[in-house]
């Protein structure tokens, strides 16, 4: 009787702690990925190789791995949240909040839509600039990017707020402060993207 047996791997278990519905068989996908560990020694397993393989999945945002003696591996997982839609390449995706994109069949309703082609790192700033400044991020519709790295974002009023490239978060709140001056009439557009000029139509 080899006593090294005792702590070979007899039981993976996948948590999903946030329980996000799209993707139902995701749980069942993970496990066929990592039975390949069963019957290895629970002390010599590749940690390096299972955290690349978790970081590097799309649908994952971050995890938790866990050693219960002698024989189980428990892996605690939360999915991606979708904060966007995007069409790129004539493929549908979302956005996750990892930001990564995940393939998708369908657009889903009630989030926002992201024209252009930005890069996951600008989509994250100017999500991050809204979240700071007083608009709701719930309120918009759509965000706009352009090859000059500038961004036009439209509200669920139906006004197109144009932003400038720089000073994000201050002109996000300025915004916000016009919107709400019932004095001022915006019908469509609000252009704050030259800097000290507010142009309203």
């Amino acid at each position: 009787f080899n006593k090294l047996n005792i702590f070979a791997i007899k039981d993976i278990e996948i948590i999903e702690k946030n329980k996000i519905t799209y993707n139902a068989s995701f749980n069942e996908e993970l496990i066929e990925e990592f039975k390949y560990l069963i019957n290895t020694n629970i002390f010599f397993i590749d940690k390096k190789k299972l955290n690349y393989k978790l970081f590097n999945n799309k649908l994952i945002s971050n995890f938790n791995i866990k050693k219960n003696y002698p024989s189980k591996l428990v892996i605690q997982y939360e999915k991606t949240k979708p904060i966007a839609n995007i069409f790129l390449n004539n493929q549908s995706f979302f956005i996750g909040s990892n930001y990564k994109l995940i393939e998708s069949e369908n657009i889903i309703k009630d989030l926002p839509s992201v024209f252009g082609k930005p890069k996951m790192i600008e989509l994250k700033e100017i999500m991050e600039q809204v979240r700071l400044s007083k608009i709701n991020i719930d309120s918009i519709t759509d965000f706009y990017y352009f090859k000059s790295k500038r961004w036009n974002i439209k509200l669920n009023n139906g006004v197109l707020i144009k932003l400038p490239k720089d000073d994000l978060l201050e002109t996000l709140n300025l915004a916000w402060n016009i919107l709400e001056d019932k004095k001022i009439l915006i019908r469509n557009n609000l252009n704050l993207s030259v800097k000290n000029q507010i142009i309203i139509n």
